[in-house]
């Protein structure tokens, strides 16, 4: 049987490329002088989602960088635990 244990190099392998994603700051969209209704308002929607998925990468890359954190704990366990399972050793 293979013994089962956390890996931290692994988890930190996991997590580098996106914790080196990084969003272009102040980006806006600009219509200039349009004055068409639809168009406006597809600026602010543009906008809008620009400004919700930067939301969205620092949240990716918080949670992420709580993976080799965890890694480390779940390894610490595992140096201190013998999982038993009938006869054999884990």
């Amino acid at each position: 049987m293979v013994r089962v244990a956390s890996n931290e190099a692994t988890a930190q392998s996991a997590v580098s490329s996106i914790s080196s994603l990084t969003m272009p700051r102040v980006r806006t969209i600009n219509l200039g002088q349009s004055t068409i209704p639809s168009m406006k308002a597809g600026v602010e929607v543009s906008n809008q989602l620009l400004a919700n998925l930067e939301k969205l990468v620092k949240e990716v890359q918080t949670q992420a960088d709580k993976f080799p954190k965890l890694a480390q704990v779940m390894a610490q366990r595992d140096q201190q635990q013998t999982f038993n399972a009938g006869d054999e050793l884990w």
